[in-house]
């Protein structure tokens, strides 16, 4: 508000100089003067004024409601009828002020000429405060972006410390070891898998989208390595619709996900984790039996990956993932976004 104050201040401080100057011509110097002494506070009310009826009109509830079509209609009306209502009152001023004919004509070319000097300042305030809105959602646009930028780095630094902490390489390699002696082509599979993962993750983590087929082909890999560090204890069923192959999602989402699922479900040979994948409509399901480790839901950990992936599709504007606790049953449905090439 304090800007705007300063900003139309010095709009009606040119426009009262400007007309100094033209009295100036015509008149002496004091009477130009005061002049603008009355000029002034009248044009600096009005344009105030006019920008306070579009101020308010923008935040209220009943704009902010509807379609953009509708918004623009609205702005539309409140615009003719401020036009319409500052003309009448300007007219009426200066018949009060001015005239003393009493057959005068409201109608009139003054009438006219008012009439097209008011749609002038307000198309101007109104195309004006549209510019700056603009200008300000771009910042704001630019500012989120910044943000969401450091927080992948993040998310791609975490995951990628993940996939390198000694554990995680520990296990791989004593699993190699010790696959190498008693089933050494099922050694040479579990490298190949190893690479595949760390290929991806280096190649593709900077990619904001990647096809569903790459992240399924990634997340086999993964769950390959994992399958063989947990013998047997988690299980995996997937039915995607092949038609849903080409969509998109951004990349390391089943990972993330899978990762999530692995590290904070309670599973042994009695009771594995079961993970299931299918795709329904244009959502892709991941779900999981629901048996928790203690206090792993108020762990920070829990909900980084839930939080990375939902700000992503708030940036891509693509639809919202949900998370959902029914039945036992941890269910995450991911939006799957149709290429632009199909």
């Amino acid at each position: 508000m304090k800007n705007r104050l300063v900003l139309y201040s010095i709009i009606c401080f040119i426009f009262s100089f400007l007309n100094f100057l033209e009295d100036y011509n015509e008149s002496s110097f004091f009477e130009a003067i005061q002049d603008q002494i009355y000029l002034f506070p009248l044009s600096f009310i009005f344009i105030f004024l006019i920008y306070l009826i579009r101020k308010k009109t923008v935040e209220s509830n009943c704009y902010k409601k509807n379609e953009l079509f509708e918004k623009r209609t609205l702005l539309f009306f409140i615009s003719i009828t401020t036009i319409l209502i500052f003309s009448i009152l300007l007219r009426l001023i200066s018949l009060v002020l001015f005239n003393d004919d009493e057959a005068i004509v409201f109608f009139d070319t003054l009438f006219f000429a008012i009439l097209i000097i008011v749609s002038s300042i307000v198309l101007f305030i109104y195309l004006f405060e549209i510019y700056l809105e603009n200008e300000f959602e771009k910042k704001e646009l630019k500012i989120r972006l910044k943000e969401n930028e450091i927080e992948n780095l993040n998310d791609k630094y975490m995951s990628l410390k993940n996939q390198l902490n000694p554990h995680f390489l520990f296990n791989c390699f004593s699993n190699i070891t010790s696959l190498i002696d008693t089933e050494p082509e099922k050694a040479i599979k579990f490298v190949e898998e190893l690479s595949n993962v760390f290929r991806y993750s280096l190649t593709n983590s900077d990619e904001i989208l990647v096809t569903l087929s790459e992240e399924l082909t990634l997340l086999n890999s993964y769950f390959e390595l994992q399958l063989i560090r947990h013998q047997g204890l988690i299980k995996l069923e997937s039915s995607v619709d092949v038609s849903k192959l080409d969509y998109l999602i951004p990349p390391l989402t089943l990972e993330i996900l899978i990762e999530n699922a692995l590290k904070h479900t309670i599973f042994d040979k009695h009771n594995p984790l079961k993970i299931s994948i299918y795709s329904k409509e244009e959502q892709l399901i991941i779900e999981n039996n629901f048996n928790p480790k203690i206090n792993a839901i108020k762990t920070e950990s829990f909900g980084i990956g839930m939080k990375s992936i939902k700000k992503q599709y708030v940036l891509l504007n693509c639809g919202e993932p949900s998370f959902k606790i029914e039945n036992n049953i941890f269910r995450v449905e991911i939006p799957l976004i149709k290429s632009s090439y199909d």
